[in-house]
């Protein structure tokens, strides 16, 4: 379990959804002060005035879907891992299933076999720890919210990076890990009905869901994850990830009435 579930991402009530007698531990006031003076233009090539839109654009995109994200997942947060837990012992359990089919008619393992069991066991225990770590307060902050932003907005820093952290992992990690995972399962799951059988172009599109292309894409998004979940990993995001963007939030910031 990480050492970081001490920490405080907690909340000020205003009144309403969380009153100020209803603290969790989600968050505190803070003020931030930004200067809004116009800078002065810089005359030369109009080219990097034309990309600059384009660049603001693409980190607006970027910073709302992190904050829609995270406030979408947290409402469904528990239901996402329990999901997934289920997803990834079904394709233990099938790999373990297809290892042993094979040893007992080939006398010999399939290496890409051996692979997805060691993954998929390895999977569901880092997603065992990331459903016990996660933090319930999210979800509360989460349903006592009438939008994103305001989910946001009501956080510290940390609190927002433990929000985004877990979002960016259980859904594009472990998520789409296991979905790139679950094409070779089903591919080698579906050569063992089909033998025999006139195969035809039904083996050329197993063999390219079985490609050992697809099982390393998704090795790295799902050990990426688990390692992202060990208190190294955690070091790592949190240098990388430490203050979210919450320069939209103005007046309205944690703690805010």
């Amino acid at each position: 379990m990480s050492n970081y579930r001490g920490n405080d991402i907690s909340i000020n009530g205003d009144g309403n959804a969380v009153g100020d007698n209803n603290r969790l531990t989600i968050i505190k006031n803070e003020r931030h002060h930004h200067d809004h003076r116009p800078q002065p233009s810089r005359s030369g090539d109009g080219s990097s005035d034309d990309v600059r839109p384009l660049v603001f654009g693409l980190m607006f995109a970027m910073i709302s879907a992190c904050v829609a994200g995270s406030y979408f997942f947290a409402l469904h947060a528990q239901e996402v891992y329990s999901i997934l837990q289920l997803v990834s012992g079904a394709e233990l359990l099938i790999a373990l299933w297809l290892v042993y089919a094979t040893f007992e008619e080939e006398g010999m393992l399939d290496g890409k076999l051996v692979v997805m069991v060691v993954l998929s066991t390895m999977s569901s225990a880092a997603l065992f720890a990331a459903h016990v770590d996660y933090r319930d307060e999210l979800t509360a902050l989460a349903k006592a919210s009438t939008s994103a932003t305001q989910f946001w907005c009501r956080m510290t820093d940390y609190g927002r990076e433990l929000a985004l952290f877990h979002a960016v992992t259980a859904v594009v990690g472990f998520g789409l890990g296991s979905l790139l995972l679950a094409f070779p399962t089903g591919a080698m799951t579906a050569a063992r009905f089909m033998e025999g059988m006139d195969q035809g172009k039904g083996r050329a599109v197993i063999n390219q869901l079985s490609s050992w292309g697809i099982i390393v894409l998704g090795t790295v998004l799902v050990l990426g994850a688990a390692y992202l979940h060990t208190e190294g990993g955690r070091d790592t995001w949190s240098n990388a990830f430490g203050h979210p963007p919450s320069f939209f939030c103005g007046g309205t910031a944690a703690g805010a009435r």
